[in-house]
């Protein structure tokens, strides 16, 4: 008995002691070590050996089946799933018989068992006396040979339930519609099947399949084909969450091996690659002595040392061999979580993937300037050959720096916003607004030159629009003609909402004023709302968290007639706008990279039908002629103001704005956006 006294299965000593068994306790130290208790079981001539399939796999590993004679007659494993390559050593073992029980402790002990020499694949066998089990679908209903479902068990020796957890003893005890009246059945959370001759397969957990970039992965049959390398004596493959140094929240499958110097890694990763589909090649690979085990004897996941992506694998000559080279292989480690990366290493055989390509390719066009596309990256995964790509020529842009220019050209976003302002007049459906409750006194001039800061900082919202000769230009407002002065407006708290909803849909007029204005409702002497209400043309959801940053920072400043000391901006969007204006070009230029990405997508796009046959949507009332819409309803927005008050002065800044959230102007309507970068 290897297990603690807290475990399900320390009844067995004590019933085997009571039915005429010696007992052995063994001490702590001679537990944990698998050759010194190999050694003790063959010394005692221990005839029966109850282990998981890890603590075994360990135990025959030192040899415990090795020596004539002294070899148990019979060995029970349970507690986790027995591999493949464990299950055909012990079955071509005929001097030792071996069993696989299957059982939670919510069904004390066993529930199920299997003698592995009468069957050539791992199995868990039939239902033991007083167990009842059954394989049910989504509906209760018992499914045929063959078909995946998931194990319930019933019969006498069922717990009653979780203590003191009524709601989950509800969800996992359910009633037995095939049982006795009145009979209950546990729902393990196991998917299983039964085979031809009636015994039942164990296919894993209902929740501890693991789906990695859209592909349901099973870990069993990764470490299967990991024991099948004959360098590999055990292996354990868990999926952890990566380090905050990864641009992505994604699991990263990580193989844990038990071998000797002798492990290749590269080789073995090839030997799975040959097997596995490539996603469910491990990233990161960690050789160990042994792999760590619970008291209980089951794989200890806590005390699995964290992975080291690329540590292993590296070549002597794997150092980059010029300056550009340096900086991809510290881009690549950026983007994988990893310590290094030789200019040698491929990043996807490091667990790069599709999402991550493109924070890749991101960070090498701020790094390098470089114009460089996802396909680029497939076909050159590693840092030597991205790096001599980027050194050919057509794969380098300008960079983007500041200009400074009082007038120029619109971005390709602002370009689309024109057109619908254009097309539809002024109109409130693409205004963004932040609400702040502020309490205390105000000081209504610090305010209003706060909020002339914030407009001279962000130049875009100071920003006029004009044609000329049909193409629309902008132009910065110069700083002393911004007038920000809110609005104010005094309202009692009943009123607060329908002030807030008008001045919501204020119209902007881009072609007469700037995209920002302000209004101050006076709810009382220390009690005061402020909106700011800005145009999408020159804000978005992302835009919203610096804004209010600025504009706080900036009061608390004014209070104390100063300046705020904000960062200086190293680049306005009116540069980028004539940065992107100029890596794009003239599209009537037959060499400019928006004429060739023009023909690109008309060649592609050619053999399109020239028309839709879906049916015409029609709403369910007419729209408004300004407003936010969403599909075939009409959205009125509603604003609530934050119930965190900001105090008017204070020395730090408010930890919260409201989030006006949407509301159907019908019943019957869905629910609307309620997140603060929706586009309104």
């Amino acid at each position: 008995m290897t297990a603690a006294l807290s475990f399900d299965v320390s009844w067995q000593g004590l019933l085997a002691l009571v039915t005429g068994h010696e007992l052995h306790v063994v001490s702590e130290v001679t537990r944990r070590d698998p050759e010194a208790y190999t050694d003790y079981l063959l010394d005692q001539r221990i005839d029966l050996v109850d282990a998981t399939p890890t603590h075994a796999a360990q135990l025959i590993g030192a040899g415990l089946l090795d020596t004539p004679g002294l070899a148990p007659a019979r060995l029970v494993l349970a507690g986790e799933a027995v591999g493949p390559s464990l299950w055909e050593r012990l079955r071509a073992d005929d001097r030792t018989e071996a069993w696989n029980f299957y059982g939670p402790t919510e069904c004390t002990v066993y529930a199920t068992s299997c003698p592995m020499g009468e069957a050539p694949r791992p199995r868990i066998g039939g239902a033991l006396s007083d167990v009842r089990v059954y394989v049910l679908d989504q509906n209760m209903a018992p499914l045929p040979a063959g078909v995946q479902g998931e194990i319930y068990l019933a019969g006498k020796q069922l717990a009653r339930g979780y203590l003191g957890q009524p709601g989950r003893t509800a969800e996992r005890f359910v009633a037995d519609p095939y049982g006795p009246p009145g009979s209950r059945m546990y729902r393990t959370g196991d998917l299983g099947r039964w085979d031809a001759h009636g015994r039942l397969v164990f296919d894993g957990r209902a929740d501890g399949q693991i789906k990695l970039r859209g592909y349901r992965i099973e870990l069993g049959e990764i470490e299967s084909a990991l024991v099948a390398h004959p360098d590999v004596a055990r292996a354990a493959v868990i999926a952890p969450r990566p380090s905050e140094a990864r641009d992505t929240n994604e699991a990263v499958l990580t193989a844990y091996v038990v071998g000797d110097d002798r492990v290749d890694i590269s080789a073995l990763r090839q030997h799975l690659a040959e097997r596995l589909p490539s996603y469910m090649v491990p990233a990161a690979f960690v050789v160990l002595p042994e792999l760590p085990l619970t008291t209980s004897g089951k794989l200890d996941h806590r005390a699995l040392p964290a992975p080291t992506l690329a540590g292993n694998e590296r070549a002597p000559d794997s150092a980059p061999l010029s300056p550009r080279e340096e900086v991809v292989c510290r881009v690549f480690a950026q983007a994988l979580g990893a310590e290094r990366v030789g200019r040698n290493d491929d990043f996807f055989d490091l667990g790069g993937h599709s999402l991550l390509v493109t924070r890749l390719t991101a960070r090498i066009r701020s790094s390098l300037g470089a114009d460089l596309r996802i396909r680029d990256v497939l076909d050159h995964p590693t840092p030597a050959a991205l790096a001599a790509l980027l050194e050919s020529e057509g794969h380098t842009r300008p960079p983007l720096r500041a200009i400074g220019q009082e007038e120029g050209p619109l971005s390709p976003a602002q370009q689309r916003l024109w057109f619908l302002a254009q097309a539809e007049g002024p109109n409130s459906t693409y205004n963004i607004p932040i609400a702040l409750r502020m309490s205390g006194d105000l000081n209504v001039n610090a305010l209003r030159r706060a909020l002339h800061d914030v407009m001279v900082r962000h130049d875009a919202l100071r920003t006029e629009f004009f044609e000329r000769e049909g193409v629309p230009h902008r132009r910065t407002v110069p700083e002393d003609r911004c007038d920000p002065a809110p609005v104010q407006v005094e309202v009692t708290e009943k009123e607060l909402s329908a002030a807030l909803d008008a001045a919501v849909h204020h119209r902007f007029d881009l072609t007469t004023e700037p995209p920002f204005r302000s209004w101050l409702f006076h709810l009382g002497p220390d009690e005061h709302v402020l909106l700011v209400l800005v145009h999408h043309i020159s804000g978005d959801g992302w835009s919203l968290a610096p804004l209010r940053r600025d504009l706080i920072a900036a009061y608390e400043a004014q209070l104390v007639g100063e300046a705020p000391s904000l960062t200086s901006l190293p680049v306005t969007y009116a540069d980028y706008a004539v940065w992107h204006h100029g890596v794009l070009g003239n599209e009537e230029d037959p060499d400019s990279l928006a004429n060739r990405q023009l023909r690109y997508w008309r060649t592609a796009l050619t053999a399109l039908r020239p028309s839709l046959t879906c049916p015409r949507i029609v709403p369910d009332q007419p729209s408004p002629p300004s407003g936010p819409t969403c599909g075939t309803s009409r959205w009125t927005p509603r604003h609530t103001v934050c119930s965190t008050s900001w105090p008017a002065r204070r020395t730090s800044a408010p930890s919260c704005s409201c989030v006006p959230p949407w509301r159907p102007s019908s019943a019957g309507s869905e629910p609307g956006p309620t997140s603060r970068s929706a586009v309104w």
